[in-house]
């Protein structure tokens, strides 16, 4: 709501002056139903040096004579509407002295604005001369009324009419005086006046807000200049991306700003321009400019610009927005559970990796992984901030991996979208792209591939423009990359462009005890999602889960675990409630036999049943041992047994290293 102040020039006349207002205010609520009425607040002041508009917070200011002069001058910006001084207030004035007895035959009037006309009138009704005299000169004195009525006094004048100040003077120098007040008619002729320009004020100062909260809230920086380029205004932003106080700027040349000929050239063309990159001090910025005009005339010009590489960090932030699924990395070195040599090694050697931009490959089996480690390369890497853009190129249709991989402008093909679409490298632009299964990549995508990998550009497919990129790319294949390479399947340039540095993942059955310990992070899991009570694993079934072979690797183990949470309703996983999911006794899984692998089944009695758990000791032993390339670490751990037990099975079967070897 717009807000007016009403000066009242005397404390007599404020109830008077109110009164009016209520009244207007009634008659404006039936006559403009559908407009605000302005607040109205009334101030008695016979000075204006002793108010403050901004407590006020006007929009307007209603005043008289020379007090209206007055907030004129001292408040420039705020519009001052005076009430007139009308024939019926200089009369009413002169029959008070009329009726206190007095004849005046000259009367001053001062501090009462131009009001020749009025007087005029007034005296010929009366036939009195009146004179106003003129306060609009410049004072010699800061007290205006003193000097006027010092100047009335020395032409002979001895009756004055005004304002409440020069009453009081006058009758304090032994001279007669009369009070002008202000008729209701004026009063309501200022009122209207003044609501109107209230309203108008106040979406006037509404729109400056909203302009100055707008250039202010901007995330550019904005410049603007007269039609003779001296910067006129200039927003927080425009400050910070300069380092420069905003306030230093104004009144200032732009082209002192930036001091490039070719900025210079461009701003003296004709015309708008925009996208032009500038550099000021040691920071970059991409620069546009509107020119502002006035009808035909040209009446300054807009620059708005912005920081390079904030650009650059928000083009990151808008991919990652657009394409929020897939493109975090959730897992961290620390999520990779184990304690085997071979995964601490593999663990090692991949913090290593993430410390350096370099490609790499990473192999294993199916299961191991392989995206985990990759992940935890990404959030380890000096690129953790940007996107982890992971693919499985096994999943990608061969008539559309092209378009994933560089992306298409819009109806580049039948059933391409209208919008366009980036790319997988686009969307790894200063993160990681995670290849998966990149050996099924087609043989006319790899050369492609390559040139991105070794240029560090894309372009979209129906399109001609070059888009730069930055992306670490990170492999993985469960197949020999080298050996596709001599079948011809793989081209040779592109595998030394990712395997420039490997990672081999071992598999879960070289792993040791870690299965074990998989499973019990996986059982905890689980019955947290899917039962009302936690679940445990016991010594047994964590050891029988220890020696199998796992030929899915940790992907099966944790579909095993699932099923055992599900179908188990003990708060404990027994050896049997594992052995219920394998029911076929193969070589992936120790025999069912009581004794088996025990320290006295060597010793049973030598019935069949002896001999057999015997023989199929001796036979999975050898298989074991072959299988972790005779290691007998590794072969206990798979076992399930103690190093010294294995070793002296080893001996009661005649198992010989030497023997095995050259077997």
């Amino acid at each position: 709501m717009a807000t007016i102040v009403y000066v009242i020039p005397s404390p007599e006349v404020q109830s008077f002056i109110e009164e009016t207002i209520q009244e207007h205010r009634q008659y404006f609520a039936h006559i403009y139903p559908d407009k605000v009425y302005s607040d109205i607040q009334t101030l008695v002041k016979t000075t204006a040096d002793f108010i403050d508009s901004e407590n006020y917070n006007a929009d307007v200011i209603i005043a008289r004579g020379l007090m209206a002069t007055r907030l004129k001058k001292s408040f420039p910006s705020i519009p001052v509407v005076e009430t007139p001084v009308t024939v019926s207030d200089i009369m009413e004035a002169f029959d008070l002295f009329r009726k206190t007895g007095l004849k005046p035959r000259k009367i001053a009037l001062i501090g009462l604005g131009m009001i020749l006309h009025q007087t005029q009138l007034a005296a010929k009704q009366y036939d009195v001369e009146m004179v106003p005299i003129d306060y609009l000169y410049t004072p010699t004195s800061p007290d205006i009324v003193k000097e006027l009525f010092e100047k009335a006094v020395s032409r002979g004048f001895s009756f004055f009419m005004g304002g409440a100040t020069l009453v009081k003077r006058a009758e304090a120098a032994g001279f007669h005086a009369s009070f002008v007040s202000s008729c209701k008619d004026s009063i309501w002729l200022a009122l209207t006046e003044a609501q109107h320009i209230a309203a108008i004020r106040r979406e006037e100062r509404e729109r400056a807000v909203r302009f100055k909260t707008i250039l202010n809230g901007s995330t550019e920086g904005i410049i603007t200049t007269n039609s003779k380029r001296w910067i006129i205004q200039i927003n927080a932003t425009a400050g910070k991306i300069l380092g420069i106080d905003p306030d230093e700027l104004k009144g200032s040349h732009i082209e002192s700003l930036i001091p490039d000929p070719r900025f210079i050239e461009l701003l003296r063309r004709e015309g708008n321009f925009s996208n032009e990159i500038f550099k000021i001090g040691n920071k970059r910025i991409i620069l546009n400019k509107v020119s502002a005009s006035l009808g035909d005339e040209m009446i300054g010009n807009v620059f708005s610009f912005q920081n390079v590489e904030q650009v650059r960090m928000s083009e990151i932030k808008i991919r990652s927005e657009l394409h929020r699924k897939g493109l975090t990395a959730r897992y961290h070195f620390e999520d990779l559970i184990g304690t085997s040599r071979p995964i601490r090694e593999a663990k090692e050697r991949a913090r290593i990796f993430a410390e350096v931009p370099s490609n790499v490959l990473i192999t294993g089996e199916t299961g191991t992984g392989k995206e985990l480690f990759a992940q935890s390369m990404h959030n380890s890497s000096t690129r953790a901030h940007a996107p982890f853009v992971a693919v499985n190129c096994a999943a990608i249709p061969a008539h559309l991996i092209e378009s994933e991989f560089f992306g298409y402008v819009g109806g580049a093909f039948t059933g391409a979208s209208k919008e366009g679409r980036m790319g997988l490298f686009e969307l790894a632009h200063e993160g990681t792209l995670f290849l998966d299964e990149v050996s099924e990549i087609p043989v006319n995508l790899q050369s492609k591939l390559l040139r991105v990998i070794q240029e560090g550009e894309v372009m979209r497919l129906g399109h001609d423009k070059i888009i730069p990129v930055n992306v670490r790319m990170i492999c993985a294949s469960n197949k020999d990359l080298k050996v596709l390479t001599r079948e011809g399947s793989f081209r040779e340039d592109l595998y030394y462009r990712l395997a420039v540095l490997q990672l081999h993942i071992p598999p879960l059955h070289e792993r040791g005890t870690d299965a074990g310990a998989i499973a019990d992070h996986f059982i905890s899991y689980f019955s947290a999602n899917y039962s009302s009570h936690q679940k445990q694993l016991t010594d047994r079934a964590r050891s029988f889960l220890n020696s199998r072979l796992w030929e899915g690797n940790i992907r099966e183990l944790r579909n095993v675990c699932e099923q055992l949470v599900v179908l188990s309703r003990e708060t404990t996983i027994d050896r049997d409630d594992v052995l219920s999911l394998f029911p076929d006794s193969d070589s992936h899984r120790a025999p069912d036999v009581p004794g088996f692998l025990s320290e006295e089944s060597g010793d049973m009695p030598g019935s069949s049943d002896g001999r057999g758990i015997q023989n199929m000791e001796k036979l999975l032993i050898e298989e074991t041992l072959k299988k972790h390339n005779y290691n007998k670490t590794a072969c206990s751990q798979a076992l399930g047994i103690d190093r010294s037990t294995l070793w002296r099975k080893m001996r009661r079967y005649g198992i010989e290293c030497s023997q095995i070897l050259s077997s």
